[in-house]
């Protein structure tokens, strides 16, 4: 490890500097000029970077496409975007997502979701989220657009080399309109989350995220959504 990264450890703190793992231990020279000997048990994570404010960004981009032809001729296209800055005790999230799909011609499928949410953590294992904002719509469920800001809290319950699972409880509230009519309203929802992430070896990552949200002013408007994603790294 001899590039410049910050660490998080088990008390809460977060050294940045240099250092070199030895067995079961880290050596790690701080920025500031400290000699630490961290016992690897005790490192939640490791955050590379901080010479260029570029290094703690990264970047995903993805598309897919479908075709079926025979009795019935089907497109299927979606889109991902994912844009995250991470430090020590920050996660600045930015997701987007989108699905369009057309059958003998004609239009059956077309939705989008952009997500946006600040991660701060108050100790090693607690985080508050604030603030979190989602845009969805969906012209198939006659939804012109929801959009829902709030925030919660979250509690990291794994984070090692090869696996990450948080799960996380708060409140929205969330302004609709739908399509036909315009008809719109405001409501209040509890939200709450979980994702667990796991990275197997040869560069296979499998992230799952989960969410409900549950809409005290209307039942009726209750919502979830679900994802998981399997990838390969091919090549860099």
């Amino acid at each position: 490890m001899n590039r410049l990264s910050f660490l998080r450890v088990e008390s809460g703190d977060t050294p940045q500097g240099r250092g070199v793992l030895r067995g079961d231990s880290l050596e790690f020279e701080t920025t500031d000029g400290r000699s630490l000997d961290i016992r690897r048990q005790d490192i939640v994570s490791i955050v590379p970077g901080g010479e260029h404010e570029l290094d703690y960004w990264s970047f995903l981009l993805g598309a897919d496409y479908g075709l079926r032809d025979g009795n019935t001729d089907q497109i299927d296209l979606s889109g991902r975007l994912a844009v995250d800055r991470r430090t020590a005790t920050l996660r600045f999230l930015n997701q987007y997502r989108g699905v369009y799909g057309s059958q003998n011609g004609r239009k059956i499928t077309n939705n989008h979701r952009a997500k946006s949410q600040l991660d701060i953590f108050l100790t090693s294992r607690i985080f508050i989220t604030m603030p979190a904002i989602e845009y969805f719509k969906d012209e198939f469920k006659n939804l012109k657009h929801r959009i829902s800001t709030g925030g919660g809290v979250g509690y990291e319950l794994i984070r090692n080399q090869s696996m990450e699972l948080d799960v996380s409880i708060g409140a929205v509230h969330q302004h609709q309109e739908s399509e036909a009519g315009g008809e719109e309203s405001d409501d209040f929802a509890g939200t709450a989350g979980i994702n667990f992430d796991m990275d197997f070896p040869g560069g296979t990552e499998l992230d799952n995220s989960y969410m409900v949200y549950v809409v005290a002013t209307d039942l009726n408007k209750t919502s979830h959504h679900f994802e998981s994603i399997l990838s390969v790294d091919i090549w860099g």
